[in-house]
């Protein structure tokens, strides 16, 4: 599902990722552990080919990433939650997720039902008609993994999905993790 060959990504200051190389197969659960700034966060930019390494490949389903011919077929596959993934914050809950949906390929009735379906998934329905700039932290972190399981995706890469929860947002959160 996921594969990494020798991917090195360096900064002017220092080398983040030197020669990495792993494989992650499908049902398969992988975490990153490690101090901050050690490179968690771009090891999974690049995964998602959010960015581009000096060296090194990342196949997702055999993908190349780094092709532009490849990048509509594996943003099928894929769902990204980005450590602080950015919000419409004048939109209602169910228009941001709308706005993702259609961005996927959803529309109309079919959009609408799989928000609310995402939206049950969190336990979120009645937020739906809230403003996204009204909800806590916590509340938009799970908005954001909501988004990026909208369209099914066979892979998901999160960024420290439980930052900014409670205790038993992240109970719930573990649940519907399993649940997935």
């Amino acid at each position: 599902m996921l594969s990494v060959n020798q991917l090195t990504f360096q900064t002017k200051k220092k080398t983040l990722i030197d020669d990495l190389s792993l494989n992650v197969t499908p049902g398969s659960f992988f975490a990153l552990l490690g101090r901050k700034d050690s490179g968690k966060t771009t090891l999974l930019r690049l995964c998602a080919g959010l960015l581009e390494p000096q060296s090194g490949k990342v196949y997702i389903n055999g993908m190349d990433t780094s092709k532009r011919g490849n990048k509509k077929n594996i943003l099928r596959i894929l769902g990204y939650m980005g450590a602080q993934d950015g919000y419409f914050p004048r939109l209602q809950v169910m228009e941001y997720l709308e706005i993702y949906a259609h961005a996927q390929g959803l529309s109309g009735l079919a959009a609408r039902e799989r928000c609310m379906e995402v939206l049950s998934l969190g336990h979120l329905e009645r937020k739906a008609e809230q403003l996204v700039e009204e909800q806590p932290i916590g509340i938009r972190r799970e908005l954001s993994f909501l988004r990026a399981i909208l369209h099914r995706p066979k892979l998901l890469l999160l960024d420290d999905p439980f930052a900014g929860m409670e205790l038993a947002q992240k109970l719930a959160m573990e649940e519907l993790f399993a649940m997935l």
